[in-house]
């Protein structure tokens, strides 16, 4: 009998001892963490920008966007400034708001079209929760070009307001004209509306149009098709070297039937700088619409 009181006692012993080591371990584990949720003590990395809306040097920008900067971990505000500027050196005036990893600028007023912006974080001006401070940053803008909008002959959309605009009607076909400048190499656009010929349904008007042969002097480049604003489109690029124009020009082609319609929308410019015209084409092309 005292030899089981004896073992009986030893695993009593051994529970309580095994209990009470445990008990450390948690204390020591959870004041542990209590302390690194506290503070980190070893971060001494600055705060770094994982993405910024609008991107860097984009184009085409709404003058009343907000600048949006997404930080890789928790930040707080700093004690240096934040800038947003213009090209021409002149400040603009904005609110800020910082929001877990977000920094929110708005400008208090529209900004100008066509216009370049800088907006610059300087160091410091915002800090991670250990205390360090971000390195310089820069980013940069342009805004949209002012726009105008043509309504007429069933159609609406956007153009670039310094460009010149004109209509006109051939043998019942509706024609809309664009030109960025009075040249017959200037960047231009031209739209077609016409009727499907004698009742043609808008799939085989489609299909004639995919089969389509081009005259002498225009390549074709590629054939695509694609949507836009909701509308099946088919896309062409070719290129035209022809006695009519002095340089290699460039043409974009969408075709959109519709309502027993063809609308052909053509952009065209010199192939060397067609790439150069895409904002001002994107801003008709996307804003086009069939009322």
């Amino acid at each position: 009998m005292e030899f089981l009181n004896d073992v009986k006692g030893l695993k009593t012993y051994k529970i309580v001892l095994f209990a009470l080591v445990l008990l450390g371990m948690v204390l020591i584990f959870s004041t542990g963490m209590g302390d690194v949720s506290a503070i980190s003590v070893n971060d001494t990395y600055k705060p770094t920008i994982s993405t910024v809306d609008p991107v860097n040097n984009a184009v085409g920008v709404s003058t009343s966007k907000t600048v949006k900067l997404t930080f890789r971990e928790l930040v707080k505000k700093g004690t240096m400034w934040i800038e947003f500027k213009n090209s021409k050196g002149q400040a603009v005036q904005f609110t800020s708001n910082l929001t877990g990893k977000i920094l929110y600028i708005k400008p208090k007023s529209q900004l100008a079209h066509q216009t370049s912006y800088s907006v610059i974080l300087h160091s410091g001006s915002v800090k991670d929760l250990a205390g360090n401070g971000i390195a310089m940053y820069s980013t940069k803008f342009t805004t949209i070009k002012a726009i105008k909008t043509y309504s007429g002959n069933g159609v609406t959309f956007n153009y670039p307001a310094t460009w010149y605009l004109d209509s006109d009607t051939d043998a019942g076909d509706k024609f809309v004209y664009g030109t960025k400048y009075f040249s017959s190499i200037s960047p231009q656009f031209q739209l077609q509306i016409e009727a499907n010929p004698n009742g043609m349904n808008d799939q085989y008007a489609m299909e004639s149009i995919y089969d389509a042969v081009y005259p002498s002097g225009f390549k074709v480049i590629s054939r695509q098709i694609y949507t836009l604003n909701g509308n099946k489109v088919y896309g062409l690029i070719y290129t035209i070297n022809a006695k009519y124009y002095p340089v290699t020009m460039e043409t974009k082609e969408i075709n959109i039937i519709k309502n027993h319609k063809t609308y052909t929308m053509d952009f065209t410019a010199p192939l060397k700088t067609f790439a150069n015209e895409k904002t001002d084409f994107n801003i008709i092309a996307q804003s086009f619409k069939i009322l």
